[in-house]
């Protein structure tokens, strides 16, 4: 009669430890099935989509970049190709777009807002940043893109409701929540000498 001899403690260590990795590997493999399945759901429900609006996407060729334009909002988009093309295209900028903090901080005191120093600091960088962008993207090609007069289906004419008056907020209602007014209009500052 054979006698079944326990493991030793090291053996019994050893098993447990390939048994957690290859669970661990188990997990991580179904993580990333997973993550492919979630992203291409995602790329299946937006793909053409407009990420501004929604609407279907209208490939157009600029030269030799591919834009993705929106005739619902007048988006147009790259895809990274194109992306990638413009960079390796890129010439040495000799244009700098910078915005200072003066700037923006009257922007901010436009839209009444108020600004920390450091976001001050961030958003000027931040908008330099967009306003190279447009640089850039002001020197592709889009001789080849006809051009709208609107946004949207221009067989199709644009959607417009019908012109039906309606009651609308109480003129004191509003002009109590101006920051000026003289009892018939807000008082904005004059900004045309």
């Amino acid at each position: 009669m054979a006698t079944e001899s326990k493991p030793s403690s090291q053996e019994e260590e050893y098993f447990k430890r390939e048994d957690a990795e290859r669970l661990r590997k188990l997990h991580a493999e179904e993580q990333a099935r997973m993550k492919a399945g979630e992203r291409e759901a995602l790329r299946q429900k937006h793909a053409g989509r407009c990420s501004q609006c929604g609407a279907l996407m209208v490939p157009e060729q600029a030269g030799e970049v591919r834009v993705l334009h929106c005739p619902a909002c007048g988006g147009a988009f790259l895809d990274k190709k194109a992306w990638d093309y413009m960079h390796a295209h890129d010439e040495p900028q000799t244009v700098t777009v910078s915005i200072d903090r003066a700037q923006v901080r009257h922007v901010a005191r436009l839209a009444r807002l108020a600004l920390s120093p450091e976001e001050e600091e961030r958003y000027a960088a931040q908008l330099g940043h967009v306003l190279e962008y447009i640089e850039r993207l002001s020197a592709v090609d889009v001789s080849g893109v006809e051009p709208l007069s609107f946004a949207g289906d221009a067989e199709g004419g644009l959607p417009l409701r019908e012109d039906v008056p309606r009651p609308s907020l109480p003129r004191e209602e509003v002009l109590s929540q101006a920051p000026q007014h003289d009892s018939r209009a807000f008082v904005v500052p004059r900004i045309i000498e």
